[in-house]
């Protein structure tokens, strides 16, 4: 399997379980990688089939849902429309609206900041200034707890830093992502599993 550094700068959070999600543009090489590290890490990918670029959402139910239950956040979503009682429910929206903003040039649903990880203060932030005035920025603009932010952040890096490290000393990165899940356990949240308010 040949090792694609998009997908390790754009993805080694996720795969490392230290990020919910990732919205990336796949090229068939990495659409062939994710099906092979899938077989070793919980997470599901999401074609958005609205565009050339090949948009997709790839994210661990678990996690996801773990961001979900954070203060707020599913009154925010639920205000918004979105709705039902699996975390599926709330993924198959957010591809629907992300859909609709390529083939209607809609406005990009930007709660998606909140399946991302990021916290509900600052995708509220970046919402209601549009985009400006952030206190800091690096993965995402952050309006409200820097230190917060910096920490989540500096996870991020160090996930991406430890994959690529990984695989310049040899080691593939289904190695990598094989060898760190086996060490772990998620609670077992499939996406049947009912959410709870």
């Amino acid at each position: 399997m040949s090792e694609s550094c998009f997908l390790i700068r754009s993805c080694a959070p996720v795969f490392m379980g230290v990020k919910p999600s990732a919205y990336i543009r796949l090229g068939t090489e990495d659409i062939a990688v994710l099906g092979e590290l899938m077989q070793y890490c919980p997470m599901r990918l999401r074609a958005i089939d609205a565009c050339s670029e090949n948009p997709a959402f790839i994210y661990i139910p678990q996690l996801l849902e773990r961001a979900f239950r954070q203060p707020g956040v599913q009154y925010f979503l639920q205000s918004i429309g979105y709705g039902g009682a699996y975390v599926e429910d709330y993924v198959r929206e957010l591809v629907r609206r992300i859909q609709g903003a390529y083939r209607k040039r809609n406005f990009f649903p930007h709660e998606i900041g909140i399946f991302l990880g990021y916290p509900l203060e600052d995708v509220l932030g970046f919402w209601l200034s549009q985009g400006r005035h952030a206190k800091m920025q690096g993965a995402w603009k952050v309006y409200s707890d820097i230190g917060r932010a910096a920490e989540i952040q500096y996870f991020y890096r160090e996930a991406v830093r430890v994959v690529d490290i990984a695989v310049h000393e040899g080691y593939t990165l289904k190695d990598v992502v094989r060898s760190f899940w086996q060490g772990c356990k998620l609670p077992d949240v499939p996406a049947s599993d009912r959410m709870r308010s």
